[in-house]
């Protein structure tokens, strides 16, 4: 007969202080005072920024009506299906990476590197708007 042990119990310490835990330990949105600041510096759009050394794209949504309307919601990117980013330290962090780049940058970039207004998400057929990564009507409604 065989006998088998459990592994130990992971550790989940980390650290007898605040000053020990990660620099965005929080998951709730209370943890993050200056959250409705950074949602208000970044206008709903589709956004491409750096994250660990990796190109990742994100979608900004702000319904302007019905049950959600004043709410900022991020999802991520992937192929063709988007992600909710649910946790306030993830959602945070998106926000400070795109307001880091300006969203102005970080939107033009999605444009460039999938070929869809980084405002409204359609395609970019012309070639100024392909290289500039918005187009015009998109381009002067947001005064970029």
């Amino acid at each position: 007969m065989t006998s088998y042990s459990l592994p130990e119990e992971p550790n989940w310490n980390f650290g007898s202080g605040s000053h020990d835990a990660p620099a965005y330990s929080g998951s709730k949105r209370s943890d993050f005072p200056d959250m409705r600041k950074m949602e208000d510096k970044v206008p709903a759009g589709h956004y491409a920024v750096e994250a660990d050394g990796t190109l990742k794209f994100y979608l900004v949504d702000k319904p302007t009506q019905g049950r959600w309307k004043g709410y900022t919601f991020i999802k991520v990117q992937a192929s063709d299906e988007y992600w909710p980013v649910k946790a306030a330290n993830s959602r945070y962090d998106v926000l400070s990476r795109i307001v880091a780049v300006g969203p102005e940058n970080a939107s033009k970039r999605y444009g460039k590197e999938i070929g869809q207004c980084g405002v409204c998400n359609r395609t970019l057929t012309d070639e100024n708007s392909r290289r500039a990564g918005i187009g015009p009507i998109c381009a002067g409604k947001m005064g970029w």
